[in-house]
């Protein structure tokens, strides 16, 4: 069983990790709930560990393809990588 929740909102690509039974705080400058989820096993390893979580809500981490949904604080890191 999951002791962990992974909630999204908008403006964000990565989660906030907020213990199951909790309540999720957010700051001002992001908006809405999106998507809200339980963590996977290996999210749980990583929780544990006490490492950054970072997956988007449509589960793709950073590398793959499709990751993310564009920041628009940092559009310089929008830009496909160039394969060198």
């Amino acid at each position: 069983m999951a002791k962990h929740r992974l909630v999204w909102y908008a403006n964000r690509n990565t989660p906030k990790v907020v213990t199951v039974g909790n309540k999720a705080t957010k700051k001002p400058s992001e908006g809405k709930v999106v998507k809200s989820r339980s963590a996977t096993a290996a999210e749980e390893k990583q929780i544990a560990k006490g490492t950054w979580v970072r997956v988007d809500r449509n589960g793709k981490k950073p590398g793959q393809k499709g990751y993310g949904t564009g920041s628009k604080i940092r559009p310089q890191f929008n830009k496909p990588k160039s394969g060198k």
